[in-house]
């Protein structure tokens, strides 16, 4: 079937992702008002969108937040200073450190849209991925002074927050966890029963310019957080990866020193 709408587990979303999600569709929703069947929908979708965000608007509130804004900000400053020494030496008088410089430019530059205007979870994988093709990429070229400092801090900028976000989800256990859970399966199934009535209509022809137009515009915004949800999924792999290697490393290591003793 021609603009299906694209599928996604709503289910690997966080809190914060997840009502990010339901904030675009509701906002877009409300620009079609296609037919009576199509509004009743909505006004029930709707419903559970606003008793979701009641609940978690104490989560909202949490001490945590206003310290990850700020260190959130702290990581952009720091990428533009980054982004910046590099740039200065694009016009250096020699030309092997403009050659390099130009190297790490392109890096940078190719991360610059996800980090300075995506959201706050997609900037934290933009950062990690970026410093990860640094290193591995042109690791020659970050000799240029003052590059390798300016990583180092936004890489520690970057943990800092991923530490104050896995704070933020063990103090998400003091509220009311379980009626989250619920009113977050009650509003995707309102959201899934919005795209089912749009694609049964379009296998029966009874779509028109207006409800193609919506279908499109949602699979956008879902063909982003699915790739939000595989990042953070391939970011988990390699990370355990990395662990198993490291650890099959020190017992190696610990082997041959046993072997030597």
């Amino acid at each position: 079937m021609n603009n299906v709408i694209i599928g996604i587990n709503l289910y690997y979303l966080r809190n914060e992702e997840h009502f990010g999600f339901h904030s675009e569709i509701t906002k877009l929703v409300e620009d079609y008002a296609l037919n009576e069947a199509f509004q009743g929908l909505v006004t029930t979708y709707n419903g559970y969108y606003d008793e979701l965000s009641e609940v978690l608007e104490v989560i909202r509130k949490s001490v945590l937040s206003k310290q990850l804004a700020n260190t959130d900000k702290r990581r952009i400053t720091i990428y533009r200073s980054l982004r910046g020494t590099a740039q200065r030496y694009l016009h250096h008088p020699e030309t092997e450190k403009q050659l390099s410089a130009q190297r790490v430019y392109n890096v940078i530059r190719h991360y610059a849209k996800s980090i300075l205007q995506g959201s706050r979870e997609n900037r934290t994988y933009a950062i990690v991925n970026m410093i990860q093709d640094l290193r591995s990429g042109v690791p020659a070229d970050l000799q240029l002074p003052g590059l390798t400092n300016w990583m180092t801090e936004l890489e520690v900028e970057n943990r800092a927050y991923q530490n104050l976000k896995n704070s933020r989800y063990e103090e998400q256990e003091k509220f009311p966890t379980q009626k989250i859970k619920v009113v977050r399966r009650m509003l995707d199934a309102a959201f899934h029963a919005i795209t089912k009535y749009l694609e049964v209509q379009e296998m029966l022809n009874q779509g028109d310019e207006n409800s193609r137009a919506l279908i499109v515009s949602l699979n956008e915004r879902v063909a982003f957080y699915k790739h939000l949800i595989a990042q953070r999924r391939g970011q988990l792999a390699w990370r355990s990866q990395l662990a198993e290697t490291s650890s099959g490393s020190s017992s190696s290591t610990g082997l041959v020193e046993q072997m030597a003793g």
